[in-house]
């Protein structure tokens, strides 16, 4: 399947486990103003106050997963050992404590201010991870299986990072990568995705019909209108799609859907209930570690109102979550936090993530072969 990127971050490489790293499949790397001296301690310690009272006066339910005590106790932790840490850990530290509000909307938005990534995408399959790409004129490592960072699970220098890796005969080897310019991760090369369905498919929304499989491919990346592309007349075309003769199946997938507005599906999927296709193994729905927010809850709207089939991975966010985000910039580092609004609950048989009703995890065996399994069993089944 079409790799989700995992870009190795030098300020991550050095703070987290290699572990923690390739769960952040959306990470970027952390130099360019940070260590340029643009964000200083003193910002980092001045907007650590105003963002904790940020938090606390404005999240819709703050101290669910964490007591406040508690939640200003890890602030002052911060601020009372910051000397020990340079930029990057006191940044990490930050956002540790932002995971401690236990709401995957409640985000501090420091991908905008950073230039420089670890030159490599590497992938979490079934087997381990992954490298699936490399800089064009490197591919040696291509496909290597990546087992420590610096002899460790935590690194030392946000310079540089060595890798020790498994090519697919069984061989170790150790290699040493720089940081490059997050600019430059167009040059990265790897697997031929475009031999995939899934991405031939272009923008946010689009489908194609597969005559030979007599069914159609929906692929639904984003809850987001695309202005370009009203959302309506997209939907009418899709419509008319299924209604013509031999259309026996409709797949959407959803799993590089990130979230949006969860109202703009919900036409089409009351389209669907009253359908022909609204039968047993006529409609399919593909999530996957990608799948969030908005993306969820048509999925679970999908669930609940037609008789599809869930096929895939588990989605990365809980079916009841806070969302429906808002933001602050803060005054010292200028950085934006979002925080969320609104709790949003849908059906209290869910707990945690979406499950799918086949679960088919993503492999590397897949993946080196071409072979998109998800959309193979809900075509042939």
């Amino acid at each position: 399947m079409p790799c989700t990127k995992i870009v190795l971050s030098a300020l991550k490489i050095t703070c987290y486990t290699i572990v923690a790293v390739c769960f952040i499949t959306a990470a970027t790397a952390q130099k360019s103003k940070l260590v340029e001296g643009v964000i200083n301690k003193e910002a980092i310690l001045s907007d650590l106050d105003a963002y904790a009272r940020g938090i606390a006066d404005n999240h819709v339910h703050p101290f669910n997963a964490i007591k406040k005590k508690d939640f200003f106790a890890k602030i002052e932790e911060i601020k009372n050992t910051y000397t020990q840490y340079n930029i990057d850990v006191m940044l990490i530290k930050w956002l540790q404590v932002n995971a401690l509000i236990g709401d995957e909307h409640t985000n501090i938005g420091y991908e905008s201010i950073v230039r420089d990534r670890i030159p490599l995408n590497c992938y979490w399959f079934k087997e381990g991870i992954y490298i699936t790409g490399t800089m064009a004129n490197d591919l040696t490592h291509l496909y290597f299986r990546i087992i420590a960072v610096n002899n460790t699970p935590i690194t030392e220098s946000r310079n540089s990072a060595i890798f020790t890796i498994i090519n697919l005969k069984g061989d170790t080897s150790k290699i040493t990568t720089t940081p490059i310019d997050k600019r430059d991760a167009r040059l990265l090369r790897g697997f031929d995705k475009e031999s995939f369905l899934r991405m031939s498919v272009r923008g946010s929304y689009g489908f194609k019909y597969i005559d030979s499989g007599h069914f159609i491919y929906f692929r639904y990346a984003s809850c987001k209108e695309d202005t370009a592309h009203p959302f309506k007349d997209f939907e009418a075309k899709l419509i008319s799609e299924t209604k013509r003769p031999g259309r026996n199946k409709i797949i959407i997938d959803m799993r590089d859907n990130r979230g949006g507005s969860p109202r703009m599906l919900e036409p089409f999927i009351d389209y669907l209930n009253t359908s022909p296709l609204n039968r047993k193994g006529a409609i399919y729905v593909l999530t996957g570690r990608k799948t969030f927010s908005a993306a969820i809850l048509n999925s679970v709207y999908l669930k609940n109102q037609t008789r599809a089939i869930i096929a895939g991975e588990e989605t990365s966010g809980s079916v009841a979550h806070y969302g429906f985000i808002k933001q602050i910039k803060l005054p010292a580092t200028r950085l934006t936090f979002t925080y969320s609004t609104q709790y949003v609950v849908t059906n209290e048989r869910y707990d945690g993530s979406l499950q799918p009703d086949v679960l088919i995890p993503e492999t590397f065996a897949d993946y080196s072969t071409g072979v998109d399994a998800a959309l193979n069993y809900a075509i042939t089944h």
